[in-house]
């Protein structure tokens, strides 16, 4: 479950070996003739200025929040939420179902922002799990199974307030 925990790590990573690559390029035509100089330079700039941009979206695009791995009982699979917060718009909750140790990754469920936590998931044998949602007005717009785990939605009780 390599790829749950260090994904933005590993991209942030090859984003700085970037950024030290064009850094060593623009320092290492310092005495090559002025046109080759300033279009390297100038290249290499714009480079350095696209992986900073890139490094910002990955790291502050939007706030999202993941789970731990809820993982079966046999630990074959495992599930993860994950919630995107996009401000105004919504957002969306996405429970996936990882097999091969995550490296492959399969979307069980997508609902609106919130309607599912970590606590709203039970396995019910290795090859069944259930996922309570909230949310009634809306209901999912996918609940699928998937690798051979049956999937059983249905909505949450709501406390009487």
């Amino acid at each position: 479950m390599f790829f749950f925990y260090f994904w933005p790590s590993i991209v942030l990573g090859l984003l700085c070996c970037a950024i030290c690559l064009w850094v060593w390029l623009f320092w290492m035509v310092r005495s090559q003739r002025f046109l080759i100089r300033v279009a390297v330079r100038v290249g290499s700039l714009f480079l350095v200025s696209i992986s900073l941009f890139v490094g910002l979206l990955v790291s502050w695009a939007s706030f999202s929040e993941n789970s731990v791995p809820i993982y079966s009982p046999d630990h074959g699979y495992a599930i993860r939420v994950h919630g995107i917060d996009e401000g105004a718009v919504g957002g969306a909750t996405e429970v996936t179902l990882y097999s091969l140790h995550g490296l492959r990754g399969d979307p069980i469920f997508l609902g609106e922002w919130g309607a599912v936590k970590a606590e709203d998931i039970h396995w019910i044998t290795n090859d069944s799990v259930l996922v309570s949602y909230h949310h009634p007005s809306q209901p999912p717009r996918i609940c699928i199974s998937a690798r051979g785990v049956t999937v059983h939605c249905e909505q949450a009780l709501e406390p009487v307030r």
